[in-house]
C-alpha cells in the first residue's frame, strides 16, 4: 500500500472518465479508473462495495429514500476524531449542505486519510451503453 501522500499525489492524475469498470456483482454500477487505482492502491475494495450495496442491496434500496436522492450523491468517509478509534462514519448527502442521508458506522478502517480526516466521493446516475446506472468517481473526475 501506498503511503499518504503518495496516494493523494497519485489521485490527481485522474480526470474524467473514458471506460467505466462495471461492479461484478452490481451490473448496474460503475467506476472509474480513478476509483479502480484507488481500490488497488488504497486497499479499499471493501468501500466501493459498500457504496454499491446502498443502490442495489437488499433490493429496492434506493426506492426508500426517494427519486430526488437518486440522480447524484456525495459520499463522505470521515475518521472518528477520537484518538484511539480507528473507526469512521460513511455517509451520503444531495449535496455537501445538505442532511445526511444514509449513513453507517465503520468501526475499524486502515483507509489512509489525509490530515482532514475525510475522504470524498462522487456517485451519479448517467448513461453507460445501453445501460442507465450509477457512475462512482473521484471528485476530480467530475
Amino acid at each position: 500500500m501506498k503511503s499518504v501522500d503518495e496516494l493523494y499525489e497519485g489521485l490527481r492524475q485522474f480526470t474524467g472518465c473514458e471506460t467505466p469498470t462495471q461492479h461484478r456483482l452490481m451490473r448496474s454500477f460503475y467506476f472509474t479508473e480513478g476509483i479502480v487505482w484507488l481500490r488497488k492502491e488504497a486497499g479499499c475494495f471493501w468501500l466501493i462495495d459498500e457504496i454499491a450495496s446502498f443502490y442495489f442491496g437488499g433490493g429496492d434500496a434506493i426506492r426508500r429514500i426517494g427519486d430526488d436522492f437518486a440522480s447524484f450523491h456525495v459520499w463522505t468517509l470521515k475518521k472518528f476524531k477520537a484518538e484511539d478509534s480507528h473507526g469512521a462514519e460513511l455517509f451520503a448527502q444531495r449535496d455537501t449542505d445538505e442532511p445526511k442521508q444514509f449513513r453507517r458506522s465503520i468501526p475499524f478502517t486502515d483507509f489512509p486519510f489525509d490530515e482532514s480526516g475525510t475522504f470524498k466521493l462522487y456517485c451519479g446516475l448517467t448513461q453507460v451503453g445501453d445501460d442507465l446506472g450509477f457512475l462512482l468517481m473521484l471528485p476530480s473526475e467530475y
